[in-house]
């Protein structure tokens, strides 16, 4: 999402723009058998990101594996809960428009996890209030047509 100044009537617009930038990302990560018997893996600095914004955003987490059943990411101001259908932190609009955020994880393991090497478990994406607000009308509108059918 860019901002560009548009002239409309006379005024200048100021177009909402947000980026995230990755600046570091775990690839993978180890569980032991210590991890398995406590149930829960605990990542530290795994992730370090950039957001740029003139507006709020959503940076949005989604499970990529299935051997977790609950994630919680700490490093915002607040921490993120991810569920399997995935969890998000609403940045506001805040005076300070550039930040680096140093991300740590809690996995919670299914009583299945095996010790072992695995991928990195989530994707990471940005998205703008506007692109979340569309979703939710349309989910709307879909189901007042099928209500109506």
């Amino acid at each position: 999402m860019e901002a560009r100044n548009r002239r409309a009537g006379g005024a200048i617009v100021i177009v909402p723009m947000a980026k995230m930038r990755v600046l570091s990302q775990a690839v993978q990560l180890c569980i032991d058998e210590e991890d398995v018997e406590r149930g829960f893996v605990d990542v530290e600095c795994a992730s370090q990101i950039e957001l740029r914004s003139n507006a709020a955003c959503r940076v949005a987490f989604r499970p990529t594996a299935g051997w977790f059943n609950f994630a919680h990411v700490y490093g915002f101001p607040r921490s993120v809960d991810i569920g399997p259908a995935g969890g998000a932190f609403l940045r506001p609009l805040e005076r300070q428009r550039s930040c680096v955020y140093q991300l740590s994880y809690r996995f919670e393991l299914r009583t299945d996890t095996l010790p072992g090497t695995y991928r990195w478990p989530l994707a990471v994406a940005l998205e703008s209030p506007l692109e979340e607000r569309v979703r939710e009308v349309s989910a709307a509108c879909e189901s007042s047509r099928t209500a109506h059918r």
